[in-house]
Formats: C-alpha cells, structure tokens, sequence
C-alpha cells in the first residue's frame, strides 16, 4: 500500500495463496471380480437367475450375448478391478486405494482511497477468491464403497468469489456525518460432474 496522490489518494492490495496436500480414500470396497464382469459367477456363493425365465443360467454363467456392452463399461468405469483378497462369502474382490490429494486457494485484494475534499472521501474496494477443489471430500458414501471407491469422486468442485464495494463519506458539520455504501458479490461453487453420463456407457 502507499500513496498515489500525496494526502489525497492511497492504494493498498493483498495477495493470498496455500497449497494444501492430504491423503484420501484408503476405505475397503467390494468389487466384482474380471470373471463377473465376463458372467462367470461360478466361484460366488450365490445363484444368478436368467431374469427372463427365472431359472438359473446353467454353470451359474452369464453368456456373453447377454451381457450389455454399455453396461459392462459403465462397471468398468465406476468398479476397479479387486487388488485386496476376496470376501469370505459372496465370491466378490475387494479394493483398496489411498490417493494424494492436492487443494488450492487464491485471494486478491486491491482498495483505493480517495479525499475528494476537505469534506469528502470516497472508497472502492474489490476482492477475489478462489478454491480448487472447494472441499477435500469424496462423494461416494454408499455402505458398499464409502471412500474406497475413489473414482466416484470425479467432480469439479471449484469455487470462486467476488466482492466489490465503495462508499461516500460526508462530513456536514461536527455532529453530522454522512455515509453512503453499496456493493455486489458474485459466489460461484461448482458441483458437477467431470464427465457425462452418456459417454460412460458408449466408451467415451
């Protein structure tokens, strides 16, 4: 800060940053197996009925024709391959993952003061934040999954925020004084997903 115009006009700004870093996930997941993604659930402890007849699919597998590609990508995509060992009923593999996670902050402040007379002085003040991602947090929260399935966290959750403000201070008199002030603010916090849902299942 300082002076622009001596004892009439005065400057200051401000900057801000923080880089902050932390560890996420590390929750255990149950995943389907590559031999379920395929329909071979001959190793599960549980019976898988053809949904047209209702009668068991021989083998308790799944033919390949019946499989929808879309749907198969869609498991792929959400459901990561097991690398922990299998549960002890069902059949089904269990993942593990912990993720370094990085967040950044940005502040600017700028102000200018000014006498416009002996009686008269004016500011402007504007200030900028930003916040990628706005929170550390994972969106999946399901029993199944909880923090384990780190790739349902693919969200942008930015967030950025704009304030300005000015004022008009007016001295009448020794017992009078006058102050006018306005300002706008702008607060934008995203929570959307990274990607579109009809891409997942045509494979991008």
């Amino acid at each position: 800060g300082g002076p622009i115009v001596t004892n009439r006009t005065f400057f200051f700004g401000n900057y801000e940053g923080s880089r902050q870093k932390q560890l996420g996930g590390g929750a255990q997941a149950v995943v389907p197996t590559a031999a379920m993604r395929n329909g071979d659930f001959s190793g599960a402890t549980f019976t898988i009925r053809d949904p047209l007849t209702g009668a068991p699919f021989p083998g308790n597998r799944i033919p390949a024709d019946r499989i929808d590609p879309a749907a198969r990508r869609i498991i792929d995509f959400f459901y990561p391959l097991p690398n922990q060992a299998a549960v002890s009923n069902g059949g089904y593999g269990t993942y593990r993952q912990i993720l370094a996670l990085g967040r950044s902050r940005e502040r600017l402040d700028g102000r200018v003061d000014h006498e416009l007379t002996a009686k008269d002085s004016l500011f402007v003040r504007a200030s900028w934040q930003s916040r990628d991602p706005d929170a550390f947090t994972f969106e999946s929260t399901g029993a199944n999954g909880g923090s384990g399935l780190t790739n349902l966290g693919l969200l942008d959750r930015s967030s950025q925020a704009t304030t300005v403000a000015t004022g008009w201070t007016r001295v009448w008199s020794g017992a009078v004084v006058n102050e006018f002030r306005g300002g706008f603010s702008v607060d934008e916090r995203n929570r959307r997903s990274r990607y579109i849902a009809g891409e997942v299942g045509s494979g991008f």
